[in-house]
Parts: structure tokens; C-alpha cells; sequence
């Protein structure tokens, strides 16, 4: 019987120096075979600060020239090593040992900062940029060392100075990480952030929208709603703002003068997206709802939203026929606004005498079409009437294949709706009244 060869038994067996000088030919014919030894065994070199980028250098080199271009092949065995990295500085972590646990996540973050920008996203690089800042949190949360914790947050503003430290995450960045990190001093650290923020939106404008989300939230933690209103009224179309705002603001009172703020916003802005973003903040945060009636009118007639009518309703401070005399008083100042969403109010109140006093002041019968359902089983005789007048207004001034495509589409919907009786009622009226018209049995045959 053959032996099977056993590679852990021989290596056993196997005499120290002849593995040494075995490895050390090896490595000299396989330059990646060494960067694998050093990068895997990296935490047992005890290596310092100032000498473990020796290890990171080597990753750096593994990197092409052209990030943009940069291919599965090449990106891998760089994601792996760096993977490896922070699983030692997990066993160090787990062995207690803090500062070499620090030493090798440091210079993972450093790498990644450098290049995470550039790397395309579907290698995942910024999924381990959290991930780093996520280890690094837990070791300074653990450690009892002081002079280590120092070392740490020096770390942290040496990052957010010299580095890019672009904050793709929201929440586990190095930002948010000092002032976690530094809550005896949090007013001087916010205050140190926010002045180095605005200097990272001029100098890379490209991630404006992450420098401010990362403003608005450290303004919103230290509650500085000075600071806030001059945010605001400095970025006014910018709806990254408001976003945070809606995330991260808590869902108490605001204070008058952010409160006024913001509804002054809603007035000046054009932007629908962010009309909706400051509503919705207005909406939670608003202690005077009453307050809030004419925003949410506003915000429904350009929204067509059913939810701010729900949400109106539900008010304890007014009842449906409060809600209904706002809206007869704000139609009456706003002559230009959408028709359309104010049939579907009523129709949504279920106010069908309010609806049909409506429907007959208007001069579009495709816009009566799709409430027949909330009126004409009411006011039939009204309904039949109005239809049958615009029906007769169009046929005095259109002839041919234009009337006959005009009825066709009238009569078509009518019947998609199910109002079969106003269909043949209509039918009639149109032969009785234009039956005279030459060539019109022709195309009435045609329409039936």
C-alpha cells in the first residue's frame, strides 16, 4: 500500500532551519509569496507606528496605476489582505492587546481613506472603510490605557486634517467617532469639525452633499440652532440639509426661530423635493399644528397627497368641517391652483354636494370624468345636464372625424366607468340634437 503524504506530519518533522532556508528561496523567486507571509503574519512583528506602514506599503504597490480601470483580479488579492489585517487586529482585541489591535486598524484606515474614493464601488471598499472605523471604535472604548485613547484621537484629527476623510457612511465616520470620542470637550470639537468641514466643501465641492449631512448632524447634537438657521439660510437648495434633518432632528417642538425658519423656506422654495422634505419635518416637530394648515393645504394641492388629508383629519384641534371651510377659504385666495386636487378633497371628505357644485363650474368634461362615481348616483339629473352642455358646446365648433373621435373618447371612459344608463342617454341627446347634421348618421352608425 502506498503512503499518503501528509504535509502537516512532514512539516512536523521537518528540522527548523530547513524550513527557514526552504521559505527563504522560495520568497526570493516569489515576490508575492513574501507580501502573503509578511501581510498574514503582520501581528506577531510587533512592528510600531512608524514602522507597520513597511506592510501596508506592500498593498500599495499591488494597486495599478489606473484605479478607474481597476479589475476584479487585481482588486481581490488587496480586499483579502486587508480583510486579513483586521481579523489579526480582531485576535489582538480579543488577546487585550489594544495598542497593536490600533496599530494595524490605523494603517488599514489610512490605506483605505487614500484610495476609497477612487476605487469603484462594486469592489466594496467602502463596505471595510466601516467596518475599520467600526474596530477602531471598539478598541477605544475597551482599552483602559489613557495614553493610548490619546494616541487615538490625535489619530482621529490627524485623519480629518491632512486626510480626505470623506464620510460615506452617516453614522461610522471619523467625524462622529471624535465627538463621541471627546464628550468632555464636545462644543470645542464640534466647533473644530464644522470649521474643517467647511473647508473640506470648498476644496472638494465633489462630496458638498456628505460634508453637509455631516455639519447638519453635529449641529442638530449639540442643539446649536443658531448655527442651524445660518446653515439653512447658507444652503438653502441644497436638499441633503433637510434630508438630515428629517433623519436625525428629534421629533419634539422645535424652537420659534427655527420653526419660522424653515416655514419661511417652504414659501421662498421652488424646489418641489425639498418643499416636501421641510413639510414632513414641519408636520412631526410643529407644536402648533393649527399653524401648519396652510403648508399642508399648500403642500397637498401641489402634491395631490391623500396622506396630509389623513393627517389633517386626524387632528384633535378640527373636525372635517373645519378642514373643509379652510379649503373653501384657501381656494378663494388661490384662484390658480390644480382643480383637480380639490374634486379629489371632497371627493376624499366624501362631500358629494361639494364636489358637484364644482363639477359644473367646469369647462373639461375629461376632468368631471373620474368622479361620476362620487356624484352622479346623487345628481343625476345635474350631471346628465352638464355633460350633455359640453358635450353640445364641442360639436357646435368641431365636425367629422374630430367630433366622432371627441365622442368616441367621452363615451368610451363613461362606459369604462360603468355608468351604462348615462352612455345611452347621451347617445340619445347627441341624435336627438344633431341628427340634422349632414353626414352625422353616418358617423353615429360608426360611434355605435
Amino acid at each position: 500500500m502506498k503512503k499518503r503524504l501528509d504535509v502537516q506530519s512532514l512539516l512536523e518533522a521537518s528540522k527548523k532551519e530547513d524550513l527557514v532556508h526552504f521559505l527563504k528561496n522560495c520568497f526570493a523567486k516569489n515576490k508575492s509569496l513574501t507580501n502573503d507571509f509578511l501581510i498574514h503574519f503582520a501581528s506577531t512583528f510587533e512592528l510600531d507606528e512608524t514602522e507597520f506602514h513597511l506592510i501596508t506599503d506592500r498593498i500599495h504597490k499591488m494597486l495599478p496605476g489606473r484605479l478607474a480601470s481597476l479589475s476584479h483580479r487585481k482588486a481581490n488579492p488587496v480586499k483579502k489582505h486587508l480583510q486579513n489585517l483586521m481579523e489579526q487586529t480582531r485576535d489582538c482585541h480579543s488577546r487585550e492587546n489594544f495598542r497593536q489591535a490600533y496599530v494595524i486598524i490605523s494603517h488599514v484606515i489610512l490605506l483605505l481613506d487614500a484610495y476609497t474614493d477612487i476605487i469603484p464601488e462594486k469592489f466594496g471598499f467602502k463596505k471595510l472603510q466601516k467596518k475599520s472605523y467600526q474596530l477602531l471604535d471598539h478598541i477605544y472604548q475597551e482599552s483602559p490605557a489613557p495614553s493610548l485613547k490619546s494616541t487615538m484621537r490625535s489619530f482621529l484629527r490627524k485623519i480629518i486634517q491632512e486626510g480626505k476623510a470623506i464620510p460615506f457612511d452617516e453614522q461610522v465616520n471619523p467625524y462622529l467617532l471624535l465627538l463621541d470620542w471627546e464628550k468632555e470637550i464636545k462644543t470645542a470639537t464640534g466647533s473644530f469639525l464644522i470649521d474643517t468641514l467647511n473647508l473640506k466643501i470648498k476644496e472638494n465641492p465633489e462630496y458638498r452633499g456628505l460634508w453637509l449631512s455631516q455639519q447638519t448632524q453635529i449641529l442638530i447634537d449639540q442643539e446649536k440652532e443658531d448655527d442651524l438657521i445660518e446653515l439653512i439660510q447658507n444652503h438653502a437648495d441644497d436638499q441633503v440639509i433637510y434630508q438630515t434633518f428629517n433623519r436625525y432632528l428629534p421629533k419634539t417642538a422645535l424652537k420659534n426661530n427655527l420653526l419660522s425658519c424653515l416655514k419661511e423656506q417652504y414659501q421662498l422654495q421652488s424646489n418641489r423635493q425639498i418643499k416636501n422634505e421641510i413639510y414632513h419635518i414641519l408636520k412631526k416637530r410643529d407644536a402648533q399644528k393649527n399653524g401648519m394648515i396652510d403648508i399642508a393645504l399648500q403642500e397637498f394641492f401641489q402634491s395631490g397627497d391623500f396622506a396630509i388629508l389623513e393627517d389633517l383629519v386626524q387632528q384633535p384641534i378640527w373636525d372635517e368641517s373645519t378642514l373643509v371651510r379652510y379649503l373653501e377659504e384657501y381656494i378663494t385666495t388661490k384662484p390658480e391652483i390644480e382643480q383637480f386636487h380639490l374634486y379629489s378633497a371632497y371627493k376624499f371628505l366624501e362631500r358629494p354636494d361639494l364636489l358637484k357644485d364644482q363639477l359644473l363650474y367646469e369647462e373639461n368634461i375629461f376632468e368631471i370624468l373620474p368622479f361620476l362615481g362620487a356624484v352622479y348616483p346623487e345628481y343625476k339629473a345635474e350631471i346628465q345636464n352638464k355633460i350633455t352642455h359640453l358635450i353640445e358646446i364641442y360639436l357646435t365648433s368641431h365636425f367629422g372625424r374630430p367630433a366622432i373621435n371627441y365622442l368616441n373618447n367621452v363615451l368610451a371612459e363613461i362606459n369604462r366607468l360603468g355608468h351604462y344608463d348615462l352612455h345611452d342617454y347621451l347617445i340619445r341627446k347627441i341624435r336627438h340634437n344633431f341628427g340634422h347634421r349632414k353626414h352625422f348618421q353616418k358617423l353615429m352608425k360608426e360611434l355605435v
